[in-house]
């Protein structure tokens, strides 16, 4: 058995080594087919290379291009806003401040509804806002004609307070809430007009639609913080200490209009052009 053995692996080992091995037909076709596909994608990819490669440059190239000219418009609105001039920030800082003790017409419709108005009726309370703005709007754009921004700005800011005072010290009453409206309406025809009056006056004749930009991004980042600012104190604490803030902010608002509103604008343009006509000057455009 054990001849036998050695006899069979020593057979093995010569047929392993002498006998030539043969490769299977399907896999030599599969693997010539394999080579000549690989081939021919390389063959195609390789112009394709060649292209992007010269198509390279000339990306690049459109790529500075468009990086330059965004460089170039930053730099043409950073010019623009540094060409306002000093007048017209001022007016804005104004503005601003004003802004800032404004509180939302949504959050008066919440007081409505707290002192015992449906959610149906305190929609009333937007209805005789938009009607006081209504009767006061006109008035007061011929008044801001005449005696000029301050003296408008004045008036809308202490409407604004009378009608937090009004509701800050009224409790439950629910006429307090009609009659902070009137006030309120005072405060919001002066927003809706002799503000933007400003805005136009104290811009550049080139740069009023710039003019109007600045003033719309500051008072969208203004009443944003603002919105918040009352809305959380109204959370946290109560509607009382969010009017009696806003009404604070407006007071400090009314200290610092005369020391940062320009001269030019506590002077009515009615006054303005008599002047420089008495003077044998055109007024300027606005």
């Amino acid at each position: 058995m054990l001849l036998v053995a050695g006899v069979s692996a020593l057979s093995t080992c010569a047929f392993v080594l002498f006998v030539p091995s043969h490769k299977n037909p399907n896999q030599q076709v599969a693997g010539s087919k394999a080579a000549a596909s690989a081939a021919a994608a390389a063959a195609q990819h390789q112009p394709e290379k060649q292209q992007q490669t010269q198509q390279q440059p000339f990306v690049q190239q459109q790529e500075a291009a468009g990086v330059r000219q965004l460089l170039d418009n930053v730099s043409a609105l950073l010019k623009d806003v540094r060409s306002m001039g000093v007048d017209f920030y001022r007016t804005l800082s104004v503005i601003a401040l004003y802004g800032l003790g404004h509180i939302n017409e949504s959050l008066l419709e919440a007081r409505a509804i707290e002192v015992g108005f449906g959610k149906a009726e305190s929609t009333l309370v937007v209805a005789l806002l938009c009607f006081s703005v209504f009767l006061c709007a006109y008035p007061l754009g011929r008044l801001d004609d005449k005696y000029g921004h301050a003296t408008t700005f004045a008036l809308g800011m202490a409407a604004l307070v009378a009608g937090d005072l009004v509701l800050l010290f009224s409790g439950a009453w629910p006429a307090a809430v009609f009659a902070a409206c009137g006030f309120w309406g005072v405060h919001w025809a002066v927003v809706q007009g002799p503000m933007l009056s400003a805005v136009v006056g104290m811009a550049p004749p080139h740069l009023k639609g710039t003019a109007f930009g600045i003033f719309y991004t500051m008072m969208a980042v203004v009443a944003m913080v603002a919105n918040t600012m009352f809305g959380s104190v109204w959370h946290m604490h109560s509607a009382t200490a969010a009017f009696g803030l806003s009404a604070l902010i407006i007071v400090v608002t009314m200290v610092l209009t005369p020391l940062l509103l320009p001269a030019s604008a506590k002077v009515g343009r009615r006054a303005a052009a008599g002047g420089a006509a008495a003077g044998g000057l055109k007024p300027a455009a606005a």
